[in-house]
């Protein structure tokens, strides 16, 4: 039954570990309603196969051997597409699209801004303790297969939900080193059922700072294919230990004043 799943996580996943933050606990209940996810939606698909033209250039001295080009406003779209077009599945297939933007929901009419991240705490046995981040300063990222209701072509397992947690991490490097951002939240794939949460990774500039003052390759080694079907061998531990703890079930909550906040809640292990 497991395997008929979206894109759950491994049984050994754990929640988030807790970390210091400045700012104060968010107590009190909230209306969970949940808003449909228009962003999903076949126009914002097509938009994001679009494959951004070659900027790759050859540079020992820099981060990366790639960065975006011209127009700044355009930059999370060429990260986006550069990243994505990179893991396929084994048919050869682009494994998801990504759609990329200022965080918002599409509600019954209109898209709806999320004007705020709440991030339940680990230990918590209900949303009524939340620590509340601005998004301001925030990149999204959604995951969308070609599969019904944008989930993934064929089955789930543990290595296609790790290959995906990949991804987000180049996707989250990529956005702190070249965009003025200062969290980054990437909507994985929903699931094809109802029994299970859809997960994000969401990350905080502090989360990755050191890897941004080392080179990409040293974070994540460059593989001899040019895409990737599944996640090295000897990067698994590594992709693991940097994105398991920044995983959690997610949903979006609408808010009194016509906005909405995006929910995010520590992963219930599985089996």
């Amino acid at each position: 039954m497991a395997e008929d799943l979206a894109e759950s996580l491994p049984a050994a996943a754990k929640p988030r570990a807790a970390k210091k933050r400045r700012r104060g606990a968010l107590r009190g209940r909230f209306l969970v309603a949940y808003l449909v996810l228009g962003v999903i939606a076949g126009a914002a698909i097509a938009g994001a196969f679009v494959l951004f033209t070659e900027t790759e250039r050859e540079s020992t001295g820099d981060w990366a051997a790639w960065h975006p080009v011209g127009d700044k406003a355009t930059w999370g779209r060429q990260i986006a597409d550069h990243v994505a077009r990179r893991y396929r599945t084994e048919d050869g297939d682009q494994i998801v699209g990504v759609v990329t933007g200022a965080p918002e929901v599409q509600g019954p009419e209109s898209a709806v801004k999320v004007a705020a991240i709440l991030i339940q705490a680990p230990n918590a046995s209900s949303t009524n303790d939340a620590t509340p981040l601005p998004t301001d300063h925030t990149s999204m990222y959604l995951f969308c297969g070609l599969d019904d209701s944008c989930t993934v072509v064929g089955t789930s397992s543990e290595e296609r939900h790790r290959l995906l947690r990949r991804e987000a991490l180049e996707l989250a490097l990529y956005s702190f080193k070249y965009l003025d951002t200062d969290n980054v939240v990437l909507l994985l794939p929903p699931p094809k059922g109802e029994s299970e949460s859809p997960n994000a990774v969401f990350f905080e500039r502090d989360d990755l700072e050191a890897e941004l003052h080392r080179p990409l390759a040293e974070t994540i080694g460059k593989p001899e294919a040019e895409n990737l079907v599944e996640v090295p061998e000897l990067e698994t531990i590594r992709v693991d230990r940097m994105t398991l703890p920044f995983t959690f079930e997610y949903q979006f909550a609408g808010l009194p004043n016509q906005t909405a906040a995006l929910l995010l809640s520590p992963v219930k292990s599985g089996g």
